[in-house]
């Protein structure tokens, strides 16, 4: 990672952060764990000293596995291509560090002793935890915000992407039941309907030439002709991508693109 990824991950850790609806679900899991008080928290503490335990191991757990959330989008992006796939992978990460806070908070608060073997047990017992939580946010986040003044022109759809594959955009296409986002930063594949993608692209000015794909009007899209004898009229995109034009899509690109 480099330190424009850096920069960039933390950036999209202080944009998380700032989301009010994360805080609710916060606020909901808080309250289940000091109602339910789980690990045997209900027994050894009062109601109390129980909501205090689980707001500071909850706030911990949450910094960690947010923080892993984000960086691991930044280092894993070329190699795992979904973004929930990338977030599991960085809560099983996350459980080390977070097991270990445990087991200090648990020394701190419950007055357990710290070993060895009570240490592998507090990662054990955060792995399931930390996992959650990665998908909790994950769902908590999936949505975008609405755009503030600052970020107006900003197309919803970048905010799904991982920081650092945010960019102009080049493309979207459709890859199964995926949308295959690619800008001048990175490409993103988001489990998501077409039609609301394009939607989300606004205010970027494109336009649809397939069924199946979208591009971006930019001054570098060029217009070629496939070889053979039915020869067709196609886009090369930025990435190098030759995107096929449609013919109910080809009186509205000669107008907006050329030919």
């Amino acid at each position: 990672m480099n330190a424009k990824d850096l920069h960039s991950a933390l950036r999209e850790l202080q944009h998380n952060l700032s989301l009010p609806r994360l805080w609710i679900v916060f606020a909901v899991v808080v309250g289940l764990f000091a109602v339910t008080g789980p690990f045997g928290t209900y027994d050894r503490l009062p109601p109390a000293a129980r909501l205090g335990y689980w707001l500071i191991v909850q706030a911990l757990a949450w910094l960690f596995a947010l923080a892993a959330a984000v960086l691991s989008g930044s280092l894993l992006q070329r190699v795992v291509p979904g973004a929930f796939i990338r977030l599991l992978i960085a809560g099983a990460i996350a459980a080390l560090p977070i097991g270990v806070m445990v087991t200090l908070v648990d020394r701190v608060i419950l007055g357990d002793m710290i070993d060895m073997p009570g240490i592998v047990l507090g990662v054990v017992h955060a792995l399931p935890v930390s996992v959650a939580v990665c998908a909790l946010n994950w769902l908590a986040l999936d949505q975008p915000e609405p755009p503030s003044s600052d970020t107006v022109s900003t197309p919803a759809l970048l905010w799904r992407l991982p920081a650092s594959a945010r960019g102009a955009l080049i493309r979207i296409e459709v890859q199964d039941h995926y949308v295959l986002v690619v800008t001048d930063r990175g490409r993103e594949m988001l489990l998501m309907r077409f039609s609301d993608a394009i939607a989300e692209t606004d205010p970027a000015p494109g336009i649809r030439v397939h069924r199946s794909h979208w591009i971006a009007l930019r001054d570098d899209v060029q217009t070629v002709r496939s070889s053979g004898r039915n020869a067709r009229l196609m886009l090369r995109t930025a990435d190098g991508a030759q995107i096929p034009v449609s013919r109910s899509y080809l009186a509205d690109v000669r107008s907006r693109v050329g030919s």
